[in-house]
């Protein structure tokens, strides 16, 4: 008996070579943890957010807030929303991507909590006092003995009195879109009426520190 050898052309030796070693494997993806930010602050409702290219080989996205499992997530878009609370706190924001194939891949970040002093030091404080009779009318030339200042319950020493005119901004803000056509004739004789009643010199005030 006689056997032939065939030779296989060069092209098919990478066919030959990957069907030997099984599939190639995929590159893992690639993870970014988008929000919040690092070193960030966050309180009330915040979007976690995580971005992970290609998606298609995620199984899952799984979001942790202080070792404690958040919200889970199958598909894109990956985001969910967090409640961190009234207080700015500082948390740890963990990132778990589960691969097709089983691969983990994570991703960490710390947000910051908000410092502060809950007592300072000052010189003094001043307090702006306006004073009117029962019609609404200013008074002025009231003397410095005629006031008295407390903190906490406690007597407080007036270091400084002062008594000038003091200048008022005052904003009016008129709403006139579509929706208040049928009330625009009220609107514009109470708008005159409230800026007729405005005084046409500026106020007297007593200032004390």
């Amino acid at each position: 008996m006689v056997r032939t050898m065939r030779r296989l052309p060069i092209s098919w030796l990478p066919v030959l070579l990957l069907a030997a070693n099984g599939s190639a494997q995929e590159p893992a993806p690639e993870v970014r943890l988008l929000s919040p930010q690092p070193d960030g602050y966050v309180s009330g409702v915040v979007m976690l957010r995580a971005s992970v290219e290609p998606s298609t080989s995620v199984a899952g996205v799984t979001f942790f807030i202080d070792g404690r499992r958040t919200c889970e997530i199958a598909q894109p878009p990956y985001e969910c929303e967090w409640d961190a609370g009234p207080d700015v706190m500082e948390h740890q924001v963990r990132l778990v991507v589960t691969s097709t194939t089983g691969g983990r891949i994570v991703r960490t970040l710390r947000t910051r909590s908000l410092q502060f002093d809950e007592k300072v030091d000052v010189d003094a404080v001043q307090v702006t006092i306006t004073v009117s009779d029962s019609n609404g009318r200013f008074i002025a030339g009231i003397p410095r003995s005629a006031f008295h200042v407390y903190e906490n319950g406690k007597p407080q020493t007036i270091s400084h009195f002062t008594s000038d005119n003091v200048p008022l901004e005052l904003v009016t803000a008129v709403d006139i879109s579509g929706s208040m056509t049928p009330a625009m004739p009220k609107l514009k004789k109470a708008v005159k009426e409230f800026l007729g009643a405005v005084p046409e010199t500026p106020g007297h005030a007593a200032r004390v520190q």
